[in-house]
């Protein structure tokens, strides 16, 4: 039994409540808080080290198991209530906790750990051991477990309280062991549709030669890659530290929580400090700078949810965290368990991808202005029959094409790139010294060096101490060069990039061929991009090894012309084309029906028919 008097010159209160002797020092807590008006804020380290003999008091009161001295808990409320109150005075100075305070309550050994939580919130628990590939990695514990009734995999680092036990954990340091187990748990978990629930708290994966040697990189690595594809829901609570990839190995999820003082980071203070000013003392500094706390990971986007702790730490208060853990999961299972597979692998895949790079600190392009150049020679469909077995109707019919300009003597991939990029730049009204950076896609320049873009930035007068250099990725090697210019803005500075796509491709075909002379020709297009806020942009790039079209080199062994396999090219097309579009429309939170034109290079024309026909698009749309 507790009760407690309060008197004022208007009225008088008494409450009574009658509590198990396990809660009292608690409820005592609570029933006596004095808000605290006096001395300056102290670093917590130093307000728990003051409540030690204060918690040691009161502990020792309510301590005693004797039934004859349950008499005695009135005789002791008065020295309990005093205690208690000293106790929140001192909390009281620890309600704005710095971020280095926080760190240390992250890593303090009495916190609540993985097993405890575990008994607290699930049954029927069964562990489950093992990588099946070389042994059993006690630093993450992994199992099977019941939540409201509801099957889930539980996972987590494990850290002991004891130093056999830290010894026996690897204190919380996995080798890639332990992430081969999680990831072998959580990849039966998708398979039986078990929603899965990580528990972060480790300085780190385990940083020794054996463990690099048995492939702790590829470990980590390999699970980043899996999970962000899972399709059943994966929720992870940062409980203490989350440090480096040891921390990411189980923390790609749908949602992220954090205890409110468990904190978040690409790895310790200490080595920041080190790496950043050769001094790890300088670390508390360090904390602050990193933007490591829940409360920072909140606001930037990555934390979907913050759990109070009790004052002091999550260590002065377990039954009350656990009460709040429990509510926080079971209200995002909820959500995430509405979703299907897809949606949730696409909702995790989203969560922080390179293409919201244009959010915030990363900004879109925006097109300023274009140019051109064709070569002088014309070759038309008739030229071609002329030439090889074709004919005019059969080139127009499959391809769309016409006509193709061939470079004379003396042009080349380089000299119609500086006459498109001349152009470009006198359109958009800027001057050459504004260009941060000049990108040339081609794979057909005259020379391996200097490249086509460092000639057009003699030609043009662009600054020494700009970017120039080319890039060959083929038929979407234009869609590269933006990416680049994209990223070196975003990077190195800047707000105008010049980005050229330029071949001479008629010195590089079999005039024999009639499968290939019908296709290429020669010509360039620039365009001046400006970097810029509030602006769509979003781009998809992948590659395939193989020689479906192949150009010999003069560095290679031998010099062929351009040889293509049509077959395979086309069904490649058909198949990545529309893969592709939507792919880009996601990014951008955009719809077919917001587009104007759809602008496909592609030489073939059942292609594009193929693209329209798959995304049940308007044909008029597509170019």
């Amino acid at each position: 039994m507790v009760s407690s008097a309060v008197s004022s010159s208007w009225n008088t209160a008494l409450w009574i409540e009658v509590v198990p002797r396990t809660e009292l020092k608690e409820v005592l807590t609570r029933y006596f808080a004095a808000p605290y008006t006096g001395e300056e804020m102290q670093m917590i380290k130093e307000v728990l080290q003051q409540l030690e003999p204060l918690d040691a008091q009161i502990d020792a009161l309510c301590s005693s198991t004797d039934d004859a001295e349950m008499a005695n808990t009135t005789t002791h409320a008065a020295e309990l209530a005093e205690l208690s109150a000293q106790e929140n005075m001192l909390l009281q100075r620890c309600t704005s906790l710095t971020p280095e305070d926080r760190v240390f309550l992250a890593r303090r050994p009495d916190r609540p750990h993985i097993g405890e939580i575990i008994d607290n919130l699930f049954t029927d628990f069964f562990e489950q051991c093992g990588d099946r590939q070389c042994k059993e990695d006690a630093a993450i514990l992994c199992g099977i477990a019941r939540f409201h009734g509801m099957p889930v995999t539980v996972l987590g680092h494990r850290k002991g309280t004891t130093l056999e036990e830290n010894l026996r954990c690897n204190f919380g340091m996995p080798g890639p062991e332990g992430y081969r187990k999680a990831l072998r748990v959580m990849k039966q978990a998708e398979k039986f549709r078990r929603p899965i629930i990580t528990f972060i708290d480790t300085p780190g994966a385990y940083p020794g030669k054996d463990a690099e040697e048995r492939g702790q990189g590829e470990a980590i690595a390999r699970n980043l890659m899996e999970m962000s594809g899972l399709t059943v829901p994966v929720l992870a609570i940062v409980t203490g530290e989350g440090s480096s990839g040891g921390a990411l190995g189980l923390g790609v999820a749908n949602h992220i929580l954090m205890l409110e003082n468990a904190v978040y980071s690409v790895l310790s203070p200490e080595g920041f400090a080190s790496i950043l000013w050769k001094d790890a003392s300088r670390s508390g500094e360090a904390c602050t700078m990193m933007k490591l706390t829940a409360q920072d990971l909140y606001t930037d986007g990555i934390v979907e949810e913050i759990i109070a702790e009790p004052l002091g730490g999550a260590q002065r208060g377990r039954q009350l965290l656990f009460s709040r853990l429990d509510t926080a999961i079971a209200a995002h299972l909820a959500a995430l368990c509405k979703m299907s597979g897809k949606a949730l692998a696409d909702q995790r895949y989203k969560k922080l991808p390179p293409y919201r790079r244009n959010e915030g600190s990363m900004k879109g392009l925006q097109l300023l202005a274009t140019g051109g150049a064709l070569p002088g020679r014309v070759v038309t469909n008739e030229d071609l029959s002329r030439q090889v077995d074709t004919s005019d109707e059969w080139i127009t019919t499959r391809t769309g094409i016409r006509q193709r300009y061939y470079c004379t003597e003396s042009e080349d991939a380089a000299t119609l790139a500086i006459t498109a990029a001349r152009q470009a730049l006198a359109r958009s009204g800027l001057a050459a010294s504004e260009i941060a950076c000049c990108v040339a896609a081609t794979l057909s320049a005259p020379t391996a060096t200097p490249s086509v873009a460092c000639r057009v930035q003699a030609a043009l007068g662009l600054p020494e101490n700009r970017p120039a250099f080319d890039v060959n990725a083929a038929c979407s090697g234009f869609i590269y060069a933006i990416a680049a210019a994209h990223g070196l803005l975003n990077t190195l500075g800047g707000r105008y990039a010049l980005v050229i796509g330029c071949e001479a491709l008629s010195r590089m075909v079999d005039p024999t061929d009639r499968t290939t002379c019908v296709l290429f020709g020669d010509g360039a297009g620039a365009a001046i991009l400006e970097l810029a806020e509030d602006v769509p942009f979003a781009v998809t790039l992948g590659a395939r090894g193989s020689e479906a079209i192949r150009v010999g080199g003069p560095a290679a062994c031998d010099t062929a012309p351009i040889t293509m396999d049509g077959k395979a090219v086309f069904r490649f097309a058909v198949e990545t084309m529309p893969r592709c579009l939507q792919t880009v429309l996601e990014r951008s939170q955009k719809t077919l029906a917001d587009l104007d034109w759809v602008v496909c290079h592609q030489a073939n024309s059942r292609i594009i028919d193929h693209c329209i026909k798959h995304l049940h698009a308007e044909p008029s749309k597509f170019l």
